[in-house]
């Protein structure tokens, strides 16, 4: 078995070896996203929207779309969630009590008829009493165009009476509403957000955000702040990096027989991988945070999907710079680009494939995917070398070291780039091979002397030949 592994082409070793680590490392990292089983706090929210005169025409054409847009991505994530519809304008009227049913809230929004005046006041008393009663988070989503027709003492009163009741008021006004009004009722200039028209549909994504969250690992979590879900996101990409790096390690020494793994290498492969991936993730989910917090338009599951992309392509571009200290003349340049590369594509995969698995397998899947083509766009990252050693460990057994400024060092040190045990009687150093300006010189530890080499020379150690090869 393992004689058959050392046999398969560098690309493909580092691959599974690379894939192997992301998955162990990520079902190691499990611990850091699991959350007791929850008890889950359900979510009542009252979508209470403005009917009133001013909303005739393509704006009640436009709320209406992107209220239904509203409730079919809350399908997914309803039980045990209810959604209740009211509009206020020639009075309020209650459309869709509270429901998980998106065939009743949706002929609810279908129904939605622009007359009337504004009575806010009165639509928020009306969506207090359809929430009575019921435990657990509680929510009212207001939509508005306009300045509201009751009092404003009505207004404020209601506003109050909902907060004391622990309930959150949130809207989506338009640039007539009234800002300061919506102030006060909210609480919180932050759960407003402001919309014109043909901007309807991000601000209900916005507001939506508000409500339920999300990060770029898992789906909406229940209360998770920011500072929590940016450090669940470090904690498992620095697992993720760790698994990478100390595997790639691994299959680096595998591939040229040397023993797997130094006390060294395993310290470097440790702290290196836990600095990069927790780096990756820190700048995926918090340019996540920050992009979804802006004014920028910006889908929220759009965003996700592009944050990842671009966090796991961080992770692999800076996988394949480290890769660079322990692949002899691997330029840091090339180890870059293969590892970004590789980064990109597995997350591309994963993303194109998580939605038809369960969030543990769509992480499994993402993190073996990003370490199967990390490892191999880093292995590919040596093509195009012009100088390089092929050592024949046995008739159908090679490896191939590429040759550099870096001298490759051969013999029983424990840094030995072509390794041979000690036990066997060889030498710490035998030799180093460098090419420089088209020139392969081998510089023999043993005698002191130096000696110029040209393609398909050869020379024997024990029972192991090593070969020169030089581009044309």
């Amino acid at each position: 078995m393992l004689e058959t592994m050392q046999r398969l082409p560098k690309p493909i070793l580092f691959a599974l070896f690379a894939a192997a680590g992301g998955i162990m490392a990520a079902l190691l990292a499990e611990v850091f996203l699991y959350q007791p089983a929850p008890i889950i706090i359900p979510k009542y929210l009252v979508l209470a929207i403005d009917t009133s005169g001013s909303m005739a025409g393509d704006k009640i054409a436009e709320v209406k779309q992107a209220a239904l847009e509203f409730v079919e991505r809350r399908q997914s994530f309803l039980a045990p969630d209810q959604l209740a519809i009211l509009q206020f304008g020639e009075h309020v009227q209650v459309l869709s009590g509270l429901t998980q049913d998106g065939n009743v809230l949706g002929k609810a929004l279908r129904e939605l008829k622009a007359q009337g005046n504004t009575p806010l006041g009165a639509a928020v008393q009306e969506s207090i009493r359809l929430l009575e009663g019921q435990v657990g988070q509680r929510y009212i989503l207001v939509f508005t165009d306009g300045q509201p027709t009751d009092s404003l003492d009505k207004v404020f009163k209601s506003s109050a009476e909902a907060r004391q009741q622990g309930i959150q008021l949130v809207a989506v006004a338009t640039e007539d509403a009234n800002q300061d009004v919506l102030r006060q009722m909210t609480g919180d200039p932050k759960l407003i957000f402001s919309t014109v028209v043909g901007e309807f549909e991000r601000a209900f994504q916005q507001a939506e955000e508000a409500i339920y969250g999300r990060n770029l690992l898992t789906g909406p979590r229940l209360g998770l702040s920011l500072t929590r879900s940016l450090l669940q996101v470090i904690a498992w990409t620095a697992f993720l990096g760790i698994g990478i790096s100390l595997l790639l390690i691994l299959a680096q020494n595998f591939s040229l027989r040397r023993p797997l793994i130094s006390n060294q290498e395993l310290l470097k492969g440790l702290i290196g991988g836990m600095v990069v991936g927790g780096m990756a993730g820190f700048l995926g989910q918090f340019l996540f945070f920050v992009i979804a917090g802006s004014t920028v338009e910006a889908n929220p599951t759009i965003l996700q999907d592009l944050t990842t992309v671009l966090a796991w392509s961080i992770l692999g571009l800076l996988l394949g710079t480290g890769m660079a200290q322990f692949v002899p003349n691997l330029a840091r340049l090339k180890g870059l680009l293969g590892g970004g590369v590789g980064g990109l594509i597995g997350a591309i995969i994963f993303l194109s494939m998580a939605g038809l698995l369960s969030e543990l397998m769509g992480r499994l899947l993402g993190a073996g995917s990003v370490g199967f083509f990390v490892g191999l766009m880093v292995a590919f990252a040596e093509l195009g070398k012009e100088a390089w050693l092929v050592v024949h460990w046995g008739p159908q057994d090679k490896s191939y070291v590429t040759l550099g400024k870096d001298p490759v060092l051969i013999g029983a040190a424990r840094n030995a780039h072509i390794y041979f045990p000690k036990q066997q009687g060889f030498p710490e150093e035998m030799g180093v091979v460098t090419f420089n300006h088209g020139t392969v010189e081998f510089h023999n530890k043993v005698t002191g002397r130096k000696q110029i080499l040209r393609g398909g020379s050869q020379w024997t150690v024990g029972r192991v030949v090593i070969e020169v090869k030089v581009s044309s």
